[in-house]
């Protein structure tokens, strides 16, 4: 008896302890990613997900600087790929990198992050542009290559930017 209890408590506390920043907020949902953006690049599957920067993981909750959509869609087109204009300068906003990325993934955005420039002209990056489907607003981001698929990085809402 007292082992079951033992074991029922540890179990509790051990699903307790799971912390916001390592729920998977992803989806695979490509319609839905459709419906958000229409990216100038073909894909049939993706794992995407909209990041709030800075994100929220507790207290008193700031405001909002930037939304950025991360995705890894597939399959990986060298051929169009080679075919956009190389990225002058990647610098990903802060903990960019999710659990669900691919390491490749996440080691290209945890290095452009650290470093003081960015990583400029990335061979394996390119510029890709984007149309936000509700506002018809065109956006800038990066498509670069991560194993057999491609990450893209887009920020998509810049709330620190002067509005005209």
């Amino acid at each position: 008896m007292h082992r079951i209890l033992v074991v029922v408590v540890l179990a509790t506390l051990l699903t307790g302890c799971v912390s916001k920043e390592d729920q998977d907020k992803s989806s695979t949902d490509i319609g839905a990613l459709k419906d958000l953006i229409d990216l100038q690049f073909p894909y049939t599957s993706a794992r995407w997900e909209v990041v709030a920067t800075p994100e929220y993981k507790g207290g008193i909750p700031g405001p909002t600087d930037y939304m950025t959509l991360l995705a890894e869609i597939g399959p990986r087109d060298d051929q169009r790929f080679s075919a956009l204009p190389m990225a002058e300068l990647l610098r990903a906003l802060p903990n960019s990198a999710r659990s669900w990325m691919n390491a490749e993934s996440r080691t290209l955005l945890n290095t452009s992050n650290t470093t003081l420039t960015g990583l400029r002209h990335h061979l394996e990056c390119r510029t890709i542009k984007g149309i936000l489907t509700r506002s018809r607003k065109m956006v800038t981001g990066y498509l670069c290559t991560s194993g057999d698929r491609m990450l893209l990085y887009m920020v998509v809402v810049d709330y620190t930017a002067a509005t005209p």
